[in-house]
């Protein structure tokens, strides 16, 4: 499914209209049967008798007229409230205005800008409050661009401080529409009704939490407009992911499913290693090498039995000798696919080793953890790019590779993502909730698989290990990482349903991944 920005979201209805001949009122009339489908659902589980409906002057508040239109059919009580003078309405959400106003009684427009009546509206709002069963937010849409302030800014406070349900129409006002950033303050959402596609703001984090539970409703764009039309993102999903990844065969070997090396780390974080093997393993990796230090051989070699352990011998100041890049450069022909950086640890004399290895494989990598912390102080090395890299950085080492903060990272996610992939010409996952995944060309999938229990330690170097396996599966790195992370996510989730997501591990989502694969790929 795609995800729009507002501005491209604007381009298909006016589209929609231009070329289609669909009038807007039509569309709009569509997205008022598809909230008040919604409200029915909902009062099937519970009692839905007084409904407010919060609008502001623009499209999202005339969605909310046409939507009081519908529900006056079904008997329940309406109170609107309109943020603004009828006379500032466009064309269609006027003509909604007017229809409803001759049929409802209680409807309350601020149609001066005095103080006073601001009061008096924000009164009346809190006094309708206490007999409501359900609010409507159709107060400002994804095209928000400032923070909330003045009566907005009061109503969407009186909102989130009442006991009631509320349903958002479009996107939770307060939310911007192309980052998911809150603007001041947002309205926190039971639910929310977004029209034909998902927005940003729609799946972004903060913004995707105010959303409540994620409808996407169909108000009659032709599918014929969408498929042609630019899109932020996709969102990545179990076709995608069963198309591209390569399922067994009765005649394979362990050859037809692919070699991943792993590079190891420091004693000390010799699990980080061990989790990304097993997991590389685990989602049908054929074969798995560690190489590490020579004097962390016999520990690999007891830690985990199923993998081939490498040692390569280092000077007394770390460095490789003449011979360990000799086993190393071996090690990396023999691969598909190099993993390095979980537990590996940040000397100074992994510098030169993190250049010794980037100059020297023409493999897909995957960089990850300690490998990224070296990378974003020697930015130089990305000269060694051979366009078949993985970056899978959190937040906070996204920040050290861009120089932002981690508040400016998350507040921005997508194009941060976007700008750092089309710069350094690699591929990105930015971990978080909703992952991002993006490539050079800009083509971008957002990850909404996964759960907080999965904010654990090893977790990350799990994802490592089922993207380096996938490498071997599917025909690019983008279509790795997109199915690692969607992998990854879905395992977390059934981790979550079948233990619950307090004390899940980075084990765990080991022991489930083959159940996982099992559902999705085979």
């Amino acid at each position: 499914m795609k995800v729009l920005y507002s501005e491209q979201m604007n381009i298909l209805d006016q589209k929609a209209v231009t070329e289609y001949k669909i009038p807007g009122l039509i569309l709009m009339e569509h997205a008022s049967l598809a909230l008040e489908k919604e409200i029915v659902k909902q009062s099937q589980k519970r009692a839905v008798n007084k409904v407010i409906i919060c609008c502001g002057i623009g499209n999202n508040g005339g969605d909310g007229l046409a939507l009081a239109r519908q529900l006056l059919k079904k008997k329940i009580e309406i109170t609107v409230f309109l943020l603004g003078n009828p006379q500032q309405l466009k064309k269609d959400s006027q003509d909604n205005y007017i229809m409803i106003s001759k049929q409802l009684d209680n409807m309350y427009c601020l149609k001066n800008n005095i103080q006073d009546e601001k009061n008096k509206m924000v009164e009346r709002f809190q006094k309708e409050l206490q007999t409501a069963d359900l609010i409507v937010d159709a107060l400002l849409g994804t095209g928000l661009d400032r923070s909330i302030e003045g009566i907005y800014d009061l109503f969407i406070h009186a909102i989130n401080e009442s006991l009631c349900t509320v349903l958002a129409v479009d996107i939770p006002s307060g939310v911007q529409g192309n980052t998911g950033k809150i603007l001041s303050r947002a309205v926190q959402a039971d639910s929310t009704v977004t029209f034909q596609l998902p927005k940003v703001g729609n799946v972004i984090y903060p913004g995707a939490y105010n959303n409540g539970k994620l409808m996407v409703a169909d108000i009659g764009i032709p599918e014929k407009l969408i498929d042609k039309s630019e899109f932020a993102a996709r969102i990545s999903d179990a076709d995608s992911v069963k198309k591209w990844v390569r399922r067994y065969r009765k005649d394979d070997h362990k050859g037809c499913s692919g070699t991943v090396l792993i590079i190891a780390g420091v004693k000390g974080m010799t699990g980080a290693t061990v989790l990304a093997a097993k997991s590389a393993m685990k989602s049908g990796a054929g074969l798995v090498r560690i190489a590490c230090e020579e004097s962390l051989v016999q520990l690999f070699e007891q830690l985990i039995h199923e993998t081939t352990t490498i040692g390569y011998p280092i000077d007394k100041d770390g460095h490789l000798l003449k011979c360990a890049k000799t086993i190393l450069q071996s090690q990396i022909d023999l691969a598909d696919v190099v993993v390095i950086g979980p537990g590996w640890g940040s000397s100074k004399s992994r510098r030169t080793q993190l250049e010794f290895l980037l100059q020297n494989c023409q493999k897909p990598l995957i960089l990850d953890a300690d490998a990224l912390n070296i990378l974003s102080d020697n930015m130089e090395l990305f000269a060694y790019n051979n366009k078949h890299w993985v970056l899978t950085p959190h937040p906070g080492e996204m920040a050290r590779l861009t120089g932002l903060s981690v508040e400016e990272v998350n507040q921005n996610r997508l194009d941060v993502a976007k700008n750092f992939a089309e710069k350094w010409n690699t591929t990105l996952v930015l971990k978080g909730a909703n992952t991002i995944i993006v490539n050079e060309k800009q083509e971008t999938w957002i990850n909404t698989t996964g759960n907080p229990g999965m904010a654990a330690g090893g977790s990350g170097d799990v994802l490592a290990g089922i993207i380096a396996s996938l490498c071997c599966r599917t025909e690019t790195v983008l279509q790795s990482a997109v199915a690692g992370a969607f992998l990854h996510g879905l395992t977390g989730d059934l981790v979550a349903d079948e233990k619950g997501k307090f004390g899940m591990t980075s084990g765990d989502l080991i022991e489930y991944l083959p159940n996982i694969m099992k559902k999705i790929i085979e």
